[in-house]
């Protein structure tokens, strides 16, 4: 119920300040949204929650429809330690008549681990925390912006020393206390280890679309179908099971002749973008992704996961299973 409460108080805000866009809103959402103590589950905790958990945190619609401070951004993502931006800034910009003095700090959350000894992320709640957390400096303790004005804060992060295998998310909050009364906080993470080299796709593998289970093919299959992608028949099914979201999952189909292989490019459909950590199916009517039929013959599923900061022309950078063989041949429409 999150989303439909924070779009009505997005409509509020917006009212109120004459204004819909998104960045402004957004960043007035997240600066003025109250931290929240991590819980478990079953149990609160002194150490706040993590960023990943809760975002900003409790959405205070007052504060963010009449707050004077302005912040250049909603968050400030650090990275993993491959592609660690060690420093960022954000700029603070002053709305009110007044000058206004900024008492800045950072407050660390609880740091989450991604992994435990499988390929797929813990779930919650069952998520392992640390209090071991990033160190934070700022280019400065203190900022004067005049009315009408703004200044540029840097935040340098160092990371936490802990178990990159783990994909550990590191977390906080910088704090900007105002001589306005206004209390605001931005919100930060980081990743200690590599997106890069986490493997995303667990299992690919043959089904068939009568199987509600979507259970696997072990042996070699045939199916015959029309050329009428709208009509109801059984057909061979691409199952991606991932571990890991993707920025691209390709089903290619290899054409089979003896011990050789063609690949003959996506079919249609393929390839799904800024894919999530869900299972995959597609339905192969003997389409490719232009749209043209593939032969009658027989063929393989390729499926291709992209791992996250991949290269997408360079193939070592993809998770990739093939399929158990099946063959397809094509009827006439009914009435022909």
């Amino acid at each position: 119920m999150a989303c439909p409460l924070v779009a009505a108080v997005y409509a509020l805000i917006a009212d109120v300040r004459g204004t819909f866009d998104p960045a402004t809103l957004e960043s007035l959402v997240a600066s003025t949204a109250n931290p929240r103590l991590f819980n478990d589950g079953s149990s609160t905790y002194e150490a706040l929650a993590p960023v990943a958990q809760v975002g900003a945190g409790l959405v205070q619609a007052y504060d963010a429809a009449y707050a004077t401070t302005l912040l250049s951004k909603s968050y400030l993502a650090f990275n993993d330690t491959d592609n660690l931006e060690d420093t960022l800034t954000f700029t603070v910009k002053n709305l009110g008549q007044k000058s206004v003095t900024y008492k800045l700090g950072s407050v660390p959350a609880a740091t989450a681990y991604t992994f435990s000894n499988d390929i797929y992320p813990d779930p919650f709640p069952g998520l392992e925390v640390t209090d071991t957390h990033a160190t934070i400096k700022l280019s400065a303790s203190k900022i004067i912006v005049p009315a009408g004005g703004h200044a540029v804060v840097s935040v340098t992060v160092k990371p936490p020393a802990l178990d990159a295998k783990r994909l550990p998310v590191y977390s906080g909050y910088i704090t900007l206390n105002g001589t306005n009364g206004e209390n605001l906080s931005l919100p930060y993470n980081g990743v200690v280890g590599s997106l890069h080299n986490t493997r995303v796709l667990d299992q690919g593998y043959l089904s068939i679309s009568t199987d509600t289970n979507l259970n696997p093919i072990t042996g070699n299959a045939s199916f015959t179908f029309t050329k009428d992608p709208t009509k109801d028949t059984t057909l061979p099914v691409a199952v991606a099971l991932m571990a890991f979201g993707s920025p691209s999952i390709s089903i290619k189909l290899l054409q089979v002749n003896g011990k050789s292989t063609k690949n003959l490019g996506d079919i249609f459909d393929s390839p799904y973008v800024y894919a999530s950590r869900d299972p995959y199916f597609t339905s192969f009517d003997g389409r490719l992704a232009d749209g043209t039929y593939a032969a009658e013959g027989t063929y393989k599923f390729s499926i291709e996961a992209l791992h996250i900061f991949g290269n997408a022309k360079k193939s070592k950078d993809y998770d990739v299973a093939a399929t158990t063989p099946f063959s397809i041949r094509y009827t006439k429409k009914r009435g022909h």
